[in-house]
C-alpha cells in the first residue's frame, strides 16, 4: 500500500478522525477480501481550502480483468451512513480494474457537503 497523508490531518476533530480510520479498516479489509493477492492499494487523505477532510483508498484489483465483488456485506453500507452523519459524502464503486472509496468529511458537523 502506498499513502499519501496531508500533516494537518492530525488537526481533525474525533469524530471525524474515527471515521477516517474505519474508511481506512473497511476499505483496506475490502482490499484483502476481494483483489487479487498481488493487487496494490493506495490511499490519500488530504485537507482542502476550507478544512475538508478528502478520503480516497484504491485498489488495482485484478490486473488483466475485472475485480469479482460479492454482494450481501454491510460494511460499505456502514461506511456511508457513518460519513452522511457527519454531513460527509460518500462514494464507492469500480474504478478501472479495481475498486475505489470515497469520501468528502466537512470541517465541522452542520457544515455544507
Amino acid at each position: 500500500m502506498t499513502a499519501d497523508l496531508a500533516e494537518d490531518v492530525a488537526t481533525a476533530d474525533a469524530l471525524r478522525a474515527l471515521t477516517v480510520l474505519r474508511l481506512t479498516q473497511e476499505g483496506l479489509a475490502n482490499v484483502a477480501k476481494h483483489a487479487d493477492p498481488d493487487a496494490s492499494a493506495w490511499l490519500r487523505i488530504a485537507v482542502g481550502a476550507a478544512g475538508d477532510l478528502d478520503f480516497t483508498l484504491r485498489d488495482n484489483g485484478s490486473p488483466g480483468q475485472a475485480p469479482a465483488r460479492q454482494a450481501g456485506g454491510v460494511g460499505l453500507v456502514g461506511l456511508r451512513e457513518r460519513v452522511e452523519l457527519l454531513d460527509g459524502v460518500f462514494n464507492a464503486g469500480p474504478c478501472g480494474s479495481g475498486w475505489q472509496i470515497q469520501a468528502r468529511l466537512p470541517q465541522r458537523i452542520g457544515a455544507p457537503a
